[in-house]
């Protein structure tokens, strides 16, 4: 099964026990990898977020997490083809900002594929040419059964 790359949405559901489905798919991936593969991007927008709250609770569960599982660090040539991600859509006026678009090229550039809520932002990197796996484990439970072969 390729790994996945967990979007910031996923993550925070998983943080809060808010979606049974994401719960039960990120065990399963789990399971298989041993850990959960997120960007530190995605780092950045949850504790930001977290902190915008004064959630120190939630920070130290965050920070937990993070420190178990298995971080991207973007490098040179990631960002390289996240900007030019970024460009397509802006030429196709569908600008998106920044994080997505350097989330999406970690994936491309390591094979992995993408596990997101925000799905339509990942269409949009996908329909300017683009090409990755894209999963929504709020909506399919299953996904990782019916991609084992990816």
């Amino acid at each position: 099964m390729a790994r996945r790359v967990l979007d910031s949405d996923l993550l925070s559901d998983l943080l809060r026990g808010a979606n049974a489905h994401v719960v039960a798919s990120a065990r399963r991936y789990h399971a298989d990898h041993q850990v959960l593969t997120f960007t530190s991007l995605t780092a950045l927008e949850i504790l930001s977020g977290l902190h915008h709250i004064g959630a120190s609770a939630q920070i130290k569960r965050a920070e937990a997490l993070f420190a178990e599982n298995d971080e991207i660090q973007p490098n040179v040539e990631d960002y390289r083809l996240a900007a030019e991600i970024i460009g397509s859509l802006l030429r196709a006026g569908t600008p998106i900002g920044f994080i997505d678009p350097a989330i999406a090229a970690c994936a491309i550039r390591r094979g992995y594929a993408v596990a997101s809520a925000n799905t339509s932002h990942f269409e949009y990197i996908r329909s300017v040419g683009y090409g990755f796996h894209l999963e929504n484990w709020r909506d399919d439970p299953e996904s990782l059964a019916l991609c084992a072969g990816d």
